[in-house]
Parts: C-alpha cells; sequence; structure tokens
C-alpha cells in the first residue's frame, strides 16, 4: 500500500487462531447505503459461509402508531424488505433470516447480537453535515454503542470490495482500544493472506524533535503488533503527522484499502466526543467501509 510517508516492512509469526464469522446481522433501512451494504453482507458472507440476518425496523421516534396502523407498517415493511433482498439474485446464495419488527433499531439490534450469537454487525451511515456528520447518523452510533461484537460501517461514500480482506489499513491511536482491535485486524488479514498497514497519525512537535518522536512512535507500533497473535503475515509501519480524521481516509484512498479497521472505547457520555469525531470524520470521508472494534469500559 502506497503511503506518504516513510513505511517499513516486517515480517512476524504469532499464535495460529481464528476470526470466525458464523453469522452476520444486516440492519436494513433502504437508504442510499443499502447496496453497498447488500455488498458488504456478500463479501463476508461469501468469504465465512456465514449464515445472515437482514433486519428492519420500522420504529419512527416522530409517530406513535396505533396497533391496527402498526400491523400494516409492519407487513409493508416486511414487503419492501422481501423485494429489495430479491432484486439482489445473488441474495438467494447466502443462507438467510429476514426480521421485521417495531422496536427501536438500536435495542432491536443489541437484543438479536445476543440471542442470535451474531459475530459481525453491519450496518450503513448517511449522515451528511452539522450534528449528524459529526456522529455519522444517530441509528449507526446507536447500534455501534449496543452490539458487542465488531460492527462494520459503511459510509456515503464507501464502494464495498468482493475481497475485503485483501489491502487493509488499521488505524491506531495507540491506546487501549487499538490494543483491543490489532488482534482481529491481524487475525482479518492472516486468514486471508491479505496486506496489513498500521498506521498512526500524530500531531507533529517541532522540526527539531520530529524524527526522535517518529522513531518512537515506530517503535510503540512494532510493540503493539507484536504483542497481538495472528498467523504469519506482511506489515507495513507508517507514522505520519497531522489530522487524523483527515488523513486516515486520504491514506485509505491513496493505498487502494479495501477495509479500514478501528479500535474505539465506549462513549462515557454523550459529550464525550473524541476519539468518536475522529471516528465519525473517518467515516464520512472514507470511500472503503470502516470496522470498528469497541471497547466496553470495564
Amino acid at each position: 500500500m502506497q503511503m506518504t510517508g516513510d513505511s517499513y516492512l516486517a515480517e512476524t509469526s504469532v499464535a495460529r487462531d481464528s476470526w470466525n464469522i458464523r453469522r452476520i446481522l444486516a440492519a436494513i433501512d433502504f437508504s442510499a447505503q443499502t447496496p453497498q451494504v447488500l455488498e458488504s453482507v456478500l463479501a463476508f458472507a461469501r468469504q465465512f459461509n456465514a449464515q445472515v440476518f437482514f433486519v428492519h425496523s420500522i420504529y419512527n421516534p416522530s409517530t406513535n402508531l396505533p396497533p391496527l396502523d402498526q400491523a400494516t407498517a409492519l407487513t409493508e415493511g416486511r414487503r419492501k424488505l422481501r423485494e429489495t433482498l430479491a432484486s439482489r439474485m445473488s441474495i438467494n446464495t447466502c443462507s438467510h433470516t429476514e426480521i421485521v419488527s417495531a422496536e427501536r433499531p438500536e435495542l432491536l439490534v443489541g437484543h438479536l447480537v445476543k440471542k442470535e450469537h451474531i459475530d459481525l454487525v453491519i450496518v450503513g451511515s448517511h449522515g451528511t453535515s452539522g450534528m449528524e456528520r459529526l456522529a455519522f447518523g444517530s441509528v449507526a452510533e446507536n447500534i455501534l454503542r449496543r452490539a458487542t461484537c465488531p460492527t462494520l460501517i459503511v459510509g456515503p461514500h464507501a464502494k464495498v470490495s468482493g475481497t475485503p480482506f485483501r489491502r487493509i489499513l488499521f488505524a491506531t491511536d495507540l491506546s487501549a482500544p487499538s490494543e483491543h482491535a490489532v488482534h482481529l485486524a491481524n487475525l482479518a488479514a492472516a486468514q486471508q493472506e491479505g496486506q496489513l498497514t498500521f498506521l498512526h497519525v500524530f500531531r507533529r512537535a517541532s522540526s527539531s524533535m520530529y524524527e526522535v518522536e517518529k522513531a518512537k512512535l515506530l517503535e510503540r507500533m512494532r510493540e503493539l503488533f507484536s504483542a497481538a497473535s495472528a498467523d504469519a503475515c506482511a506489515v507495513e509501519f507508517c507514522v505520519e503527522p497531522g489530522r487524523a480524521g483527515e488523513l486516515i481516509p486520504q491514506i485509505a484512498a491513496n493505498g487502494h484499502a479495501d477495509l479500514i479497521v478501528m479500535g474505539i472505547a465506549e462513549r462515557t457520555s454523550e459529550n464525550t466526543l473524541t476519539p468518536w469525531s475522529t471516528f465519525a470524520e473517518v467515516v464520512h470521508a472514507a470511500v472503503c467501509p470502516v470496522l470498528a472494534v469497541r471497547m466496553a469500559r470495564q
């Protein structure tokens, strides 16, 4: 993967393990992202021969439907979901279940993740401006906050590759959530013989300390990688000065990344926007899906 700064290649051999995606939950809202969400589902389902749960919520916070109208809305939701899936003949190649409910989407997804032992949630995000852009869509964020498994966010500019693990960009801020996520990124790359790039974006210090700081960061990245367990794979390390929210999607696009992996912590309050704001910027600008590995508070 072509990077804008210095990079270093390394080979490592670590414990053999696997990331087995047996069950996928795809949240379908019939938005502009739905075709790319379906492409993501097919790519992962084919790769792992996984069972898929296509889920749609008719919940609307601005309305309070009486029982009869809600029944009609549920029937219409089932029809629309069935037609959406039928329009993609390739969906029939994977085992799937269709679920339509009036429950809030984040609660519905949270319940199903636990009940059905879901390994991966896939959801579209279509935030475009203001706070909606910062929060990358309240539904997508609420689903991510509820899901206890990795969540693939398909942003408004994301295009999906049929081989999502061919080129993986792991964006790390060297925090505890990144340490939590690096194991999964390594496994995904190693299992599918993909190219894994570690990227850390830092705020540049004075020019006299730039090379020293860069060397220290590269060493920390190597330590983080060596502590993870995965099969042997080729890895590229890169550190870049700048704003993470801008550079991560830019470097991913320049390197033709098929997937960005990021670790994020649980937000402790609605006013805690960092690093969620950085994650939101990446999701909004990325031209590939972003896999979020959330580390909950202990």
